[in-house]
């Protein structure tokens, strides 16, 4: 059977006493000031986390061709 995997973003928040376990973590548009000015410091920040550990994140600075990753292990 397939685990349920879940994805929190920055807008969804989570309400009361919910915890976040496993699953995606995503902000779309970090530094939305920036974008909307045109300046290239805007990114997408992405990450995984497993009981409650990050495993992997990613920021991408696409205005600027830029990855930059991390991963445990």
């Amino acid at each position: 059977m397939a685990r349920m995997v879940g994805t929190l973003g920055e807008e969804f928040g989570l309400a009361g006493s919910e915890t976040f376990e496993s699953g995606w973590i995503i902000d779309s548009i970090d530094g939305t000031r920036a974008f909307i000015y045109g300046v290239p410091l805007f990114n997408t920040l992405i990450a995984y986390i497993e009981n409650g550990e990050p495993v992997v994140g990613v920021i991408g600075f696409p205005a600027i061709s830029t990855i930059v990753y991390v991963a445990q292990g």
